[in-house]
């Protein structure tokens, strides 16, 4: 609660003005006492002093001082019996005139709506911004305007005083009695213009109290609005921001595009530049595909000296490290099947060098004992390949092959065998015999001096022979993926026994698929069968 009081400009007067203002908000307290030399620089303006309870502003009416006095009160529902309060107080007084004013801010939650309107004061003020100076000048403008209005004969608040001969209403110090029957109308009239102004009053008095709600609620409505803009400014400035970086992002992007455009125009060159090579590559294969498969015993060779004979061959890659050689010299029928030290080129290179060894050997040479044909063939490919084994080291070439072999004694009706590694199934009244190799590679080993042993056997008629390299029984497959080993490869050989002899390539090749399934073959495939007549 503030109160104002002002003296008159005439000197000695006993008259006063009291302005009161009523708020529970620190905010006008702080207004206040920042303000407080403005106010007490007003020349009309005596004293400022600041109270905080009831009776001390019981206190300050029955002293009668001029001052101006501050309160804050803590809760508005007792500001109509403040209001009340200063009224009867002031009715002490015969002549002074109070102005109440009530200031809030909008976090004050009790003045919301039209309860404003409940509260009996003179005006209603919102203070929200305390360096606004509007307020100040507010405040001068209704000091003046009262002192002004305080000399006036008809302001509210002024109270003539009383005499002992009054006996009823009063205007202006004059009785209705005294006055004459020609103005007893212009009385009435008086009257009843006053009540209509009093009337008036009341409704400019709402309708002020209307209008200022009214004010409040634009004011907040453009500081909401202020805040609205001041956010679209900021998201603006982000959405700017942005912009620039994206700009900045889609030059870097632009910039990395060209490069990668670069980089596949250069890779594009290079996967040209490979696949021209690939290609060169691929027909250089093919042709040493189609020499090495002139290098094999031809077809009229191999049905002259193998009436019932197959040959399963699947190269890995598109030449192949394994072989078959077929020659008689005589009367004995000389068959091998071997397999070289890796696979494609490497292989297929080895694999030339083997037939034309065992060409020296054999038809230039006349050696016709399987043991002593490995023996002379291995030395050959050591000396061939300069393959050293000092002091038994390891550390020597391992390059060589695996060769089974056999030679059929067509007056003896009998079959001798050797083997580097790999055996020979023999198939007679459906069982599966099998000749062991000895367990020395064609090559540099650490029992390179050993000489191969010979197995010989006697023939019958109907018996099935099976030479063969390790790429059949060592590929994967089946339903766990695993390697086939020799115990399966038997097994199919066994029963494709009831197949016809000029069938068994078809059916091992299936068995082989079926087996293999989507993994990929791991080695050359060879098999050679032959049957005796």
């Amino acid at each position: 609660m503030a109160f104002i009081q002002m003296q008159d400009s005439v000197p000695n007067s006993s008259e006063k003005w009291i302005l009161v203002f009523l708020s529970k908000s620190r905010i006008l307290h702080s207004f206040f006492e920042k303000n407080i030399e403005e106010f007490q620089n007003v020349s009309i303006i005596e004293q400022v002093i600041f109270i905080t309870a009831k009776e001390q502003l019981e206190q300050w009416f029955t002293k009668g001082t001029h001052n101006i006095i501050i309160s804050f009160d803590s809760n508005y529902e007792t500001i109509n019996e403040l209001v009340a309060l200063i009224n009867s107080l002031n009715s002490l007084d015969e002549r002074c005139l109070i102005y109440k004013i009530l200031w809030y801010t909008e976090t004050d939650q009790l003045l919301k709506g039209d309860n404003i309107l409940l509260v009996k004061t003179d005006d209603i003020r919102c203070l929200n911004n305390t360096s606004d100076q509007s307020h100040l000048v507010y405040f001068n403008w209704l000091i003046q305007k009262l002192n002004a209005s305080y000399r006036q004969s008809f302001e509210v608040g002024h109270k003539p005083k009383k005499t002992s001969s009054d006996s009823g209403p009063i205007a202006v110090g004059v009785k209705k009695s005294e006055l004459s029957e020609a103005n007893q109308v212009a009385w009435n009239m008086i009257e009843q213009q006053k009540i209509e102004i009093e009337q008036r009053n009341k409704e400019l008095e709402l309708a002020f109290k209307k209008s200022s709600i009214q004010h409040i609620k634009l004011q907040k409505i453009f500081y909401q609005n202020e805040m609205q803009r001041k956010e679209l400014e900021q998201a603006l400035i982000e959405i700017q921001k942005k912009n620039e970086e994206l700009a900045t992002q889609n030059e870097e992007i632009s910039t990395q595009r060209d490069q990668i455009e670069l980089q596949n125009e250069e890779i594009q060159s290079q996967r040209d530049f490979a696949i021209l090579q690939q290609e060169e590559i691929r027909d250089n294969l093919l042709y040493a595909s189609r020499i090495q498969q002139a290098l094999l015993p031809p077809k009229y060779l191999m049905e002259q000296l193998l009436p019932e004979h197959f040959v399963l061959n699947r190269p890995k890659d598109i030449v192949s490290g394994d072989f078959y050689w077929i020659s008689q010299n005589r009367f004995k029928t000389i068959v091998a099947v071997a397999d070289c030290t890796g696979h494609g080129i490497s292989g297929a290179m080895m694999s030339m060098l083997g037939t034309a060894f065992l060409n020296e050997i054999i038809n230039r040479n006349d050696i016709t004992n399987s043991a002593q044909i490995l023996d002379q063939l291995r030395e050959r490919i050591i000396i061939s390949l300069h393959q050293e084994n000092e002091n038994n080291s390891l550390e020597f070439s391992r390059d060589g092959m695996d060769i089974s072999l056999c030679i059929i004694d067509i007056v003896d009706n009998t079959l001798e065998f050797s083997g580097a590694n790999n055996p020979l199934y023999l198939v007679r009244d459906q069982e599966l015999m099998e000749l062991k190799a000895d367990k020395i590679p064609i090559g540099i080993h650490e029992f390179c001096n050993e000489p191969y042993a010979t197995q010989k056997l006697e023939l019958k008629g109907k018996d099935e022979i099976y030479l063969f390299s390790d790429g059949f029984a060592d590929q994967f497959g089946g339903s766990k993926g695993k390697k086939m080993k020799y115990t399966r490869f038997k097994q199919i050989i066994l029963e494709s026994a009831s197949v016809p002899f000029h069938q068994k390539e078809w059916a091992l090749d299936t068995a082989f698929n079926e087996w293999k399934g989507n993994q990929e073959q791991i080695d050359d495939v060879l098999v050679l069968g032959f049957k005796i007549n």
